[in-house]
This record gives C-alpha cells, structure tokens and sequence, in this order.
C-alpha cells in the first residue's frame, strides 16, 4: 500500500514462505525466501500475527568511458543516456570517475550515446544496454578509440612540413593540421563513418599525394593511416649517364605556370609543387656550353609510391608483338606510320621485341598489324606519340585468340565432324574448318569488326544449328564462342495387341529397351500406360536399340520376342523394316498370347478334374491314418 505494507491474512495454521516477483522502478528484486510459520494461536485474539521487515537495494547502472587501454577513465567527453523514445534521461561530461544512475527502470533498454569526444578520440557508436536485476550495480563501458595519421616518404621516414586535412562526406572540414616527426591523432572522427584524407602542401622536394578515403571501423584498434609522398627526381644526363651542371631548368603545369625553377648541378633534383595524377612540362631554358637544349618533356605524375625518375637521354622506342600471355609471338607482319600515312618503318615479329627506326620527339605514329599470325586475332591500330623523355619507351601490340567449340547441347561434349565456316560482314570466308576434340583458334579475324560462323554440315546424328553473330572484342582476353548443335531425337510407340482377337490390351506391363542383341545391358524400362495399352521409348539418338518385354499384361504369356529397332539418316527401322512416323515418332504392334483356361461345357475336363481332387483326398486321408496308428502303438 502507499505506507509500503503488504497485509497477507487468514492463512491457515502451516508453514509459508514469502517471495518478491516484482518490485518498484529503480529496485533490484529481492530474492531471498522469508519462511512463515503459524505454529500456535494467541487464546485473547484468537490470531497469530507474524512480522516482517524487507528492504530493497537500488539499481545502480555505472557507466565508464575510457581509451583502448582500459585502465583510466576518459575525461572530457560529452554523454548522454536515452530511452527507447529518444528522451534523454541523463548526460554528463565523463572525468577521472565513472559515472553512476540511479532509478532506471528495471526491464527496460536504454542508449548510451557520445555526443562529443575528447580531443584526438574517435566518437563511439551508441551502446544499448538493458537494465538486468540480477545485480546492484550494472557496468557499462564505452571505449573511444584512435585513428592516428603518419605522412611518410616512401622509405618510411616521418614528413614535416606537409599541410594536411580531413572532410567528411558533405566536403565539411573536420581536422587540419602541419605534419611533424610524430604522428597525429585526428580530431572530430566517428566510428562508421567514411571521410577523405587531403594533402593541401606537400614537403619540400616531394610530391602532393592523391586524396585518401577511409571509413572508421568499429573495433577498438588504433586504426593507423599513412599518406605517402612520393619524389619526382629529373637527372640531366649526357647519353653516358653521367649528371651534366648549369643547365637551367623550369617545370611548368598545365596552365602554364611556374611550379619550380633550378640550375642543374652534378646532383638529381627533386622536383617541388609537383601533384600525383596531374601533368607537367619540364623545359630547359639555357643548356649548359657544349649541350643541346632538350626539347620538352611532358610527364604525368603517377600514383604509385615509387621514386619517378626522369633522365634526359637518347630514347629507344621498342616494341613487342605478343599474345595475352605476355609471350612474344612471331610472323606478324606490322608497319609504322607517320601522320601523313608514309611508313617509317616495316618487319615482320620475331621472338623479341622490335626497335622502331625514323621516329622523332614529340611527333605522332600509328603501329599497324598487316596480317596476323595463323589463329591469332588482327589487332587494331594502335596511336602512339614519341614522349621526350629518354627512358626507353615500350609499346605492346598484343594479339588475342577468339575460340570456337562445337559441343552436343544436351551433354556439352566437344563434337567431331561439323563443318564451319566464318564470314565476314560483306559474306566474305575469313575461315573454315571441320570440328574436332579441341577448340578451334579462328584466324583472319579483325578487332572490333562482325562476323558470321554457319555450320555447313552437322556431324552424323545432329541437326544443323542456327548461324551465330559476333563482334570480336577489344580486350585482350581469349574470346570463346560456343556453338551447340542438337542431336536428332525420335520416339518409338509400342501398341500392346492380342495375338487372338487384334484387340489393344489396356493393363499394367513393363519393357525394356537393351543396347545389345542378347537383353543383357539394359538402358531403361518402362512402364506401360495402361489407359491405352502402349508402352513410349522416348528422345532416342541415332543407333541400334533391342525391346524385349520384362513383364507381361495379367492374364497373357510373357513374350521371347525381341524387337530390333535401328535409326540412322535413311530412316527409321523395326525389326528391318522401315517405318514412318508422325511428329518424330514411330509405331509398331506387339501380340501377346493368352492364357489358355477351362471352359464352362468341357465334360472330359470337368471329369479329369473331380478325380484329381477325390485321389488327393484319398492320399491325404491315408496320410492320417498311418500317423495315427503310428501313435498309437508307440505308448
């Protein structure tokens, strides 16, 4: 009641026992049993009253914030708990203690949630706890983890200098900062969710690295980044290779400005202002006494995290004709040519690879395959400008193989003996041949361009499929088309008749259909439909089949006859003879004998049989009689 009394009267005399099942909001159950014994009766009162005072612990839940460490309480980050309706119930910024609530509601699920965490943490993803009953004080921890940013060179050494920041999805800066020699802890993350590492100035003599994505995980790790500056070297070299000075030297972006200037010494330099993805010029403008000036080098700064070297020599422009496996192949016949259409240079492949002759700096060329080797695809041009820089510059024309496989449709085994043929657009044969075990490589093919395969002839047994159109793709991997013939495919009928009356015997029998003379390897039985007395061998190739009938209709003699059932191109036949169908199937009549039985006015067979009957009747009487006797004087 309102006083916190519980009255429980007129009980009979015995033994009790009081148990709490439930208990107030923000009380943990008491689960001790309280024995009650009404042993004697007070003779004024005619009662017995029994006492008894229970008390309740609170329920406290004890929340601790802390790092991947464990061991100390995090301060400064800013919680708060929810109900289930997103009311909030508490918050508090966490200190060198836990934080402790008190009164909720037993039963219930709540939310702990990070609104702010402290500076260089990553805020936690909510945490849903249930308030339990089974203790005093329930723990809850949420734990803030780390993501630690390092900006490095490729070797692994610490960058000072470089000017990061972070965005989140929206493009809202979150963090920025200037590296140093320790890594840095990055401010305003949340667990789960995706944000973008950008490189606003790079160190010194090295490169801007391309933006990073990453999503914050949910363990409690220190998730480590780590932004990586690559460096752009230029050498100024004689053909020797040995580092000319005084040279002056500007490398320009593609507006034309300035990005850094220089004075060659017997050293590389390392380009500074430089961003990996973009494109820049590198110009001599005074070469040193004794040296030609260099005409311009236009390099794009790549995104691997190599040193990029560039070195002003007497280029190479090499070649190689090979097959998507990277292996040089021999007997194409291929011709370079200039922007005007004359060929500057013409060979025929071998097994290395080709130096190309006349080409100058800067111009424009076109890299022909005149014809292919025998079961390679022709490629297409390929376009390609001599660059300035002097690393020798490697081309790669690769030719692929375009596949053709003639397989059963139903089993998708390879078929021997089909006839094919490609044309192209304008009917024109680029090849022809007759299957095989292994697929065929289609030669005279051209990249990019359609044609036709048409079987001309199907192999023995098959029906001539439909023609297949196709485009020779432009990427480098083996083309395979297959083409499926279907094999031809007819049904036998047989019609189950008595050998007496020619009428169709509609009842239950079974037959088999054999791959030899002698019934001995059986392919599959079958049942008859005995609604209409048949018995349909279905879907059967090209061959020489034996029925014989396993089980005969009730009533009628099982049959020896075997029936040969051939089919081939001439037709089909049974037992010799040909037939002729009707929609792929073919029909033939089985007899069988029936039964012969007793008839109702044979007198002679009616007399036969009562004797049979009065001589075993007379038999086994004897029978009896001797085992009689034979028992009784035996005693």
């Amino acid at each position: 009641d309102s006083e916190g009394k519980l009255v429980v009267d007129n009980l009979w005399m015995g033994s009790y026992y009081l148990k709490e099942v439930s208990t107030i909001d923000g009380a943990v159950i008491d689960d001790t049993k309280y024995d009650v014994k009404f042993t004697q009766i007070d003779t004024s009162t005619k009662k017995y009253t029994v006492k008894l005072d229970i008390g309740n612990d609170t329920t406290f839940i004890e929340i601790s914030k802390r790092d991947i460490t464990g061991e100390d309480e995090l301060q400064g980050a800013k919680l708060s708990v929810l109900d289930k309706e997103g009311n909030v119930i508490d918050s508090w910024t966490s200190s060198e203690k836990t934080h402790k609530i008190e009164g909720l509601k037993v039963g219930n699920t709540y939310v702990l949630r990070e609104e702010i965490a402290p500076d260089g943490f990553v805020k936690s993803t909510d945490i849903e706890f249930k308030v339990e009953n089974t203790a005093k004080i329930q723990k809850v921890q949420m734990i803030d983890k780390i993501v630690e940013m390092y900006k490095k060179n490729f070797a692994g050494e610490e960058l000072e200098g470089a000017k990061i920041q972070v965005f989140d999805t929206d493009n809202n800066l979150i963090d920025e900062w200037t590296s140093e020699k320790t890594a840095h802890r990055i401010n305003g993350l949340e667990e789960e969710k995706t944000y973008r590492l950008h490189e606003e100035i790079a160190t010194d003599g090295y490169v801007k690295a391309t933006d990073v994505e990453f999503t914050v995980s949910t363990d409690k790790d220190t998730q480590k980044i780590v932004l990586i500056d690559k460096i752009v070297e230029m050498s100024k070299v004689d053909i020797g290779g040995n580092e000319i000075e005084g040279a002056e030297i500007t490398v320009t972006d593609e507006s034309g400005e300035i990005v850094d200037s220089w004075t060659s010494t017997k050293e590389a330099h390392n380009i500074t202002g430089l961003e990996e993805g973009k494109t820049y010029t590198l110009h001599e403008e005074t070469a040193p006494a004794g040296f030609v000036k260099a005409t311009d080098v236009e390099f794009t700064v790549s995104t691997d995290k190599d040193t990029q070297k560039i070195v002003l020599i007497d280029k190479i422009v090499e070649m190689s004709k090979v097959d998507i496996g990277g292996n040089e192949i021999e007997g194409a016949e291929i011709t370079v040519t200039d922007e005007s259409g004359e060929i500057v240079d013409s060979w025929t492949s071998t097994k290395e690879a080709h130096n190309i002759t006349g080409l100058e700096e800067g111009k424009t060329y076109t890299l022909h395959e005149e014809t292919a080797p025998a079961g390679f695809v022709k490629a297409t041009d390929v376009e390609f400008t001599v660059t300035t820089d002097k690393d020798t510059q490697e081309l790669v024309l690769i030719d692929k193989i375009v596949d053709v496989t003639k397989t059963d449709l139903t089993t998708g085994k390879e078929l021997e003996g089909a006839e094919l043929v490609v044309t192209d657009e304008e009917g024109n044969v680029v090849d022809s041949w007759t299957s095989t075990k292994e697929p065929h490589h289609i030669t005279g093919l051209k990249e990019g361009e359609k044609y036709t395969l048409t079987e001309k002839t199907a192999p023995y047994g098959y029906e001539i499929t439909e023609s297949i159109e196709f485009e020779v793709g432009i990427d480098k991997n083996t083309q395979k088309i297959e083409m499926k013939d279907m094999p031809i495919l007819q049904s036998v009928k047989l019609i189950k008749k008595d050998s007496k009356n020619e009428e169709i015997i509609k009842d239950k029998f079974v037959f088999g259909i054999f791959e030899d003379e002698e019934c001995t390897k059986l392919i599959k039985e079958v049942e008859s439909d005995k609604e209409q007395g048949i018995v349909l061998f279905e879907n059967l190739r090209y061959g020489v089949f034996f029925i014989k009938e396993l089980s005969a209709p009730k009533g009628y003699i099982l049959s020896d006859k075997i029936v040969k059932v051939e089919m081939n191109d001439k037709g089909v036949f049974i037992d010799g003879e040909k037939v002729e169908g009707e929609d792929s199937v073919y029909t033939f009549e089985f007899y069988n004998t029936p039964i012969d039985t007793p008839k109702t006015g044979d007198n002679s067979n009616m007399i036969g049989l009562i004797a049979l009957l009065v001589m075993s009747a007379l038999a086994i009487t004897g029978i009896g009689v001797h085992e009689y006797r034979k028992r009784k004087y035996s005693k």
